[in-house]
């Protein structure tokens, strides 16, 4: 079976398990299991049958996984605007964003958690590797924990126990939570983040943070600690992130970027769209034809 059918064999059996067909939901299961290594321990078919309990009940019933997806959110606080695409010929489809995806929710006390996830190859392989982190970025969020980097930490752990057939359950990561209440700003990535002080015209590359998500196991861990961005927000003030489908194309220059960001203050969706468009125009030049997600915020006071 090559990618492609693959691809639409799981779509066809995700939709039938969402509308309640029982059979195919095992049928699902049983597939997405033969992509992982054998022996299959019991842990991880019980973190499979929950990534796949998440993608029917949450995913697939709030029509989230759809090809060029786009996320948007507004308040007086604070406009977000995020987009992936799948990378040309990757097929798309319901199961998955892509390799790529973003997540974005304001918390019941003034918190605001967003970011990016982009899980290594493409395809059901790659989206499963990004929902199952999704799965549990959710899970550390609903628990109260707002730290990214300890975000960081637990999804690493989490993601080291997941080894998969001809492909890896790595993934990188930015996550940010921001507290209207101080005007604090958190973040944890992996340099692919620029934040815009408009009235200093100031900008920040945030470093990386550290190992891949899902290449360092329990022992690592306890040596290396995640490392996190620290900023007090201001009215105008931009955050802007965006996956290697960016920045890996041939004919990339980060000051077309800064550029985006510095003419298009106050609209977010504007800045997101001209990096996007940006990055689309790069593709007959050459590099590497991949999944593409940016995301970005901007302060309204």
């Amino acid at each position: 079976m090559n990618d492609e059918e693959l691809d639409n064999q799981v779509e066809s059996l995700t939709t039938k398990a969402q509308n309640g067909d029982t059979t195919a939901k095992k049928q699902l299961q049983e597939l997405i299991l033969s992509l992982f290594d054998k022996p299959i321990s019991d842990q991880i078919e019980k973190e499979i049958a929950a990534t796949i309990e998440y993608i029917l009940n949450k995913l697939i019933a709030e029509n989230y996984c759809e090809k060029n997806k786009t996320g948007c959110f507004k308040d007086d606080y604070l406009s977000y605007f995020g987009r992936s695409i799948p990378a040309p010929k990757s097929g798309g489809g319901r199961f998955y964003v892509c390799g790529d995806t973003q997540f974005f929710c304001k918390l019941d006390a003034g918190e605001y958690v967003l970011g990016r996830l982009d899980g290594m190859h493409h395809g059901v392989s790659a989206g499963l590797t990004v929902l199952t982190a999704r799965r549990y970025i959710d899970e550390f969020v609903k628990k109260g924990i707002q730290s990214p980097k300890e975000i960081a930490k637990r999804l690493s752990d989490k993601m080291y126990l997941i080894p998969k057939k001809g492909a890896s359950a790595f993934t990188t990561l930015f996550v940010s939570i921001l507290d209207d209440a101080t005007a604090h700003l958190s973040c944890v990535g992996d340099g692919q983040t620029l934040f815009y002080q408009p009235r200093e015209d100031m900008l920040t590359v945030i470093k990386p943070f550290g190992p891949v998500i899902g290449a360092a196991g329990p022992e690592l861990l306890k040596k290396v600690e995640y490392k996190a961005e620290e900023f007090v927000l201001k009215k105008g003030d931009v955050l802007v992130s965006y996956t290697d489908g960016v920045n890996e194309r041939k004919g990339f220059e980060l000051s077309r970027i800064e550029g985006f960001i510095k003419a298009n203050v106050g609209n977010i969706e504007k800045t997101i769209t001209e990096i996007l468009l940006y990055t689309d125009g790069l593709l007959p030049q050459g590099g590497l034809a991949d999944d593409t997600t940016a995301i970005g915020i901007t302060i309204h006071k």
